[in-house]
């Protein structure tokens, strides 16, 4: 920082004159920095579009003041209103599979695919199974190592390698080879639209971060990470709400401040004086920067 600045916007110096001036309004040090920070912001962005700046400033000083009122005012209003409550109560209807539900799981998992029953893929011959398995069986221990889903997925290649070797040692053609795949699947409930071997073992893996066992599906030859378990929920709209106000606060805090709006510049007009704001302090060309 040059001599005598306390920050620098848009490559000017914001000197510590104004920044002791901005302290004497309250806040201490660290809001007279961010006061006379922002207010050099404003009128380097003045500068580039090449306004008044003196117009500029009382314009965007203004409606930065009340952006701020309006937003106290708003979180005052904590409590949801009428219209609140109607909003968020068809908001549960849209959304209440999210909670009444039953256990729903997300897993990851790597496949040898021998088969695509849906597509009319016949499954491939007993020995190709019989290599797949001995590869994901040898690769298992290893799996079970991975503590996260990035780490489990990075095992790919590995698979890759040791099912080419039994595939090799099996004597079967390298064109057949099938391909080793990784994907995420979830989240799914019991019931889900999965081949009933893949829902069982991923239904009885204990805690999120547990490997199965070596797994074989109508598709092939699986190992499976649980990524994650959501309970099952039965809240109603009254015990669901705490958990939609504060995902939707934001939201409701949006439309009170629209509402806001237009009665609060009425009621608090604000009045900006810029020839006594720091950038223009000592007369120094006014409006001609």
């Amino acid at each position: 920082l040059a001599a005598g600045a306390a920050a620098v916007v848009g490559g000017r110096p914001v000197p510590v004159e104004w920044v002791a001036a901005a302290a004497r309004h309250g806040g201490g040090v660290e809001a007279g920095l961010r006061r006379a920070v922002e207010t050099a912001a404003l009128g380097e962005l003045a500068r580039r579009r090449g306004e008044d700046r003196a117009r500029w400033f009382e314009r965007e000083r203004r409606a930065l003041l009340v952006r701020r009122l309006l937003r106290r005012e708003v979180a005052v209003k904590d409590p949801p209103d009428a219209r609140d409550l109607e909003e968020f109560r068809a908001s549960y209807g849209r959304i209440r599979d999210w909670f009444v539900r039953p256990e729903i799981r997300t897993v990851e998992h790597l496949v040898i695919v021998l088969a695509n029953p849906p597509a009319g893929r016949a499954p491939a011959e007993p020995a190709a199974w019989e290599a797949a398995r001995r590869a994901v069986e040898e690769l298992a221990p290893l799996a079970r190592g991975a503590v996260s889903a990035e780490a489990f997925r990075a095992l790919r290649p590995m698979l890759e390698i040791r099912l080419r070797r039994e595939w090799a040692a099996a004597g079967l053609p390298e064109a057949e080879l099938p391909e080793v795949r990784t994907e995420r699947i979830g989240p799914f409930d019991r019931q889900g639209p999965y081949d009933e071997a893949f829902l069982a073992a991923s239904f009885g893996l204990p805690e999120a971060g547990a490997v199965s066992e070596p797994v074989r599906s109508a598709f092939g030859w699986h190992l499976l990470f649980l990524v994650e378990v959501l309970s099952p929920r039965n809240a109603s709209f009254e015990e669901a709400l705490p958990e939609m106000l504060e995902r939707g606060r934001a939201t409701m805090e949006f439309r009170r401040t629209e509402a806001l709006r237009d009665g609060v510049q009425r009621r608090h007009p604000v009045r900006a004086r810029p020839e006594l704001l720091p950038w223009t302090a000592g007369g120094e060309g006014r409006g001609s920067r």
